[in-house]
């Protein structure tokens, strides 16, 4: 009777009692099964996974690169608000997870939504903050060996340089291993909750598998490991991408090299990033102006941090805004400065990139023709407000009024030839020449008082 009473209890009451429990929702197991995850060739966790192959980012999205073997999150048992068996996820543990706010920028960036891969570096309740190109946890700076680079880790739009952050309870901040080259929370992503998270890789489970391209940290908290940018070569890379989308190559303007030089000095003087220069008043134009460069079409990239030339390629093609500037087929001229400062006491750099380019203006038919008609006009009536100075006694009475007539009429038609001139071989106005189209309407309205003045006159 006892064996019997423990055989029904066993394999009758306790199951029933487990499924009343599972249906009910009171009771839940997550088995830790694997999945195997295709990681897309962005490169935005290399060099822990390798990256694909070209620069462009909808390609790099769709090439798998390599596979993830990852365990599903969160696994264990859920009895009521108890949990037995789960996994806590840690510092350096590879994640995957996706929400509503990374489904719309994969849509926006690769043309279709997706999940993304990052690395857990911050955790809930730790204070979080980006100096000098390093982390810092609770103050303290991090030696990461699976960063593509020593002192490659900068701020972006949501972590902005020097400024520390509390992680919120049951939130992350990951980051990709490409600090570079990663869409992360430092951006649009923000922090990342657990809810979010769906599969995980251990950091112990990476010893061994996935460390085979990790960095000797040696020398990471050293200056000497501060990343230099090699501006030529950057132009070398950019070019190379230029040419592989049917655009020209970017020339090299010292010119262009000196004021970025001069943006960026005033960029960290006045922590002013604005391409309005805001703060400092001091934009591209009068940088420009100061270095003798002067050109119809022009643009500019502020960065903050350090860079190598690949990295900063990859950077801008990372994000659509910059990869669709740096691709203009405006742009013929180019160059290229760095600055090392400090932002309130932060210490940092700003690389400034300068562009220049010729458009050959279009100003229609009946701009160019109305131009025209008014040059002949003064051309036509000159002569004889000139014949004025022959009626001698009339001219000894209006002299001043004549002179002036015959002086307004000259500089009208020599400023309007000019621009007749620029217009018909299709060149830009100058600053000189709108100056003058402003000014136009006064001198027509003065010529035309004293003209009537004088017709009195002689009637």
């Amino acid at each position: 009777m006892g064996k019997f009473f423990l055989k029904t209890f066993i394999f009758i009451v306790i199951p029933v009692i487990v499924i009343n429990y599972l249906v009910s929702g009171y009771l839940k197991i997550n088995l830790p099964l694997k999945s195997k995850i295709p990681v897309a060739g962005t490169g935005s966790m290399y060099p822990t996974f390798p990256k694909g192959m070209g620069n462009d980012t909808k390609d790099l999205g769709d090439q798998v690169a390599a596979y993830a073997y990852m365990t599903a999150y969160p696994s264990g048992i859920k009895f009521g608000f108890d949990e037995f068996f789960s996994y806590k996820i840690q510092r350096g543990d590879i994640v995957s997870f996706g929400n509503d706010k990374v489904k719309e920028i994969t849509k926006e960036i690769y043309g279709k939504e997706s999940g993304y891969i990052k690395r857990v570096i911050g955790l809930p309740g730790e204070e979080f903050l980006i100096k000098n190109g390093l982390v810092y946890i609770n103050g303290n700076p991090m030696v990461e060996q699976y960063t593509n680079l020593a002192h490659s880790t900068f701020g972006g739009e949501f972590i902005t340089e020097c400024k520390k952050i509390e992680i919120p309870e049951n939130s992350y901040i990951v980051l990709g291993d490409n600090r570079k080259g990663s869409s992360d929370s430092r951006h649009e992503i923000g922090f990342v909750k657990a809810s979010d998270i769906d599969h995980i890789i251990p950091f112990n489970e990476q010893k061994g598998s996935l460390d085979e391209n990790w960095r000797d940290t040696t020398l990471d908290l050293s200056e000497l490991s501060k990343i230099k940018l090699d501006g030529k070569k950057f132009l070398e890379l950019l070019n190379s991408e230029r040419e592989k989308n049917g655009l020209s190559k970017l020339k090299y303007d010292t010119r262009l090299e000196t004021s970025a030089g001069k943006r960026a000095f005033n960029i960290l003087k006045y922590n002013d990033f604005s391409i309005e220069a805001l703060k400092s008043g001091y934009t591209m134009k009068i940088a420009m102006s100061e270095s003798g460069y002067e050109n119809v079409l022009w643009g500019e990239i502020p960065i903050q941090g350090y860079y190598q030339a690949e990295e900063l390629i990859e950077n801008l093609f990372e994000f659509p805004e910059s990869q669709k500037f740096i691709l203009n087929g405006d742009f013929d001229d180019f160059g290229v400065a760095t600055f090392e400062g400090e932002i309130e006491g932060c210490p940092t750099q700003v690389i400034v990139l300068h562009f220049g380019g010729y458009v050959p203006p279009d100003y229609g038919k009946d701009v160019i023709d109305s131009w025209r008609r008014l040059l002949e006009g003064l051309q036509e009536i000159r002569p004889e407000w000139r014949e004025l100075k022959d009626y001698e006694d009339f001219y000894r009475e209006n002299k001043s009024s004549v002179d002036r007539v015959i002086e307004i009429i000259d500089y009208r038609i020599e400023r309007v030839r000019i621009i007749v001139n620029k217009m018909e071989n299709h060149q830009w106005l100058d600053d000189s020449d709108r100056r003058f189209i402003d000014e136009d309407s006064r001198l027509n309205d003065e010529q035309n008082a004293l003209s009537e003045k004088l017709n009195d006159a002689i009637n």
